[in-house]
């Protein structure tokens, strides 16, 4: 069976793979889509789709043609990846490194916790008041988030430095969503995690 390479989302400070984070971060209930951009304006840009519901969230997204799906539990601080194609999936700590380069949500948590944050105000992002934040380590600027103030959840994530990746939530709908989709499914099976020279360092 050929190996999937995992999703890409640098960390930013490699010092943050060596710490626990214990931020909890809370969330409302909704969908949106999810658009990452790398390398600025001119780079590569993705679009996916997240689903929130309160501790939990599911990013749907595609590598290589394939379909993967990403279940987080917020309350357990476990990761699950799930390929449908195969109807398998990997289980692994939200804050192993595994998870930090698959889950952009995951790295600002991380990069908060060993760095210091400073609120920058308030901004809208489409049509969400947010909470502006600034993470430093050391005076590094290392990222910039939005959390919205009502849903409690990052809208926009910014990395600094000579890698410029950008997230933004879009077209947030607020509709409930079916529980089922935080599960894995029954007739899935469980594989190990991919060796540690497939994990990818941008």
């Amino acid at each position: 069976m050929q190996e999937k390479k995992p999703l890409r989302w640098s960390i930013t400070v490699v010092l943050s793979i060596m710490l626990v984070c214990s931020i909890p971060m809370f969330a409302a209930e909704f969908s949106a889509d999810m658009v990452e951009q790398i390398g600025g304006k001119k780079g590569e840009t993705t679009s996916h789709k997240i689903c929130v519901k309160g501790m939990k969230y599911r990013m749907e997204q595609e590598e290589e043609g394939q379909e993967i799906i990403i279940l987080v539990d917020m309350e357990e601080n476990v990761t699950r990846v799930l390929m449908p194609a195969e109807k398998m999936y990997m289980e692994m700590a939200s804050d192993d490194l595994t998870s930090l380069a698959n889950d952009p949500f995951q790295s600002v948590k991380k990069t908060e916790s060993m760095g210091e944050s400073k609120h920058l105000g308030t901004e809208t992002i489409n049509g969400y008041k947010c909470d502006k934040y600034l993470i430093s380590y050391e005076g590094t600027e290392l990222m910039t988030q939005w959390v919205s103030k009502k849903l409690n959840f990052p809208l926009k994530i910014v990395t600094h430095g000579s890698e410029k990746r950008s997230m933004e939530l879009n077209n947030i709908s607020e509709d409930p969503i079916d529980d089922a989709l935080f599960e894995v499914p029954d007739d899935y099976t469980t594989r190990g995690p991919l060796p540690m020279e497939e994990v990818p360092f941008d």
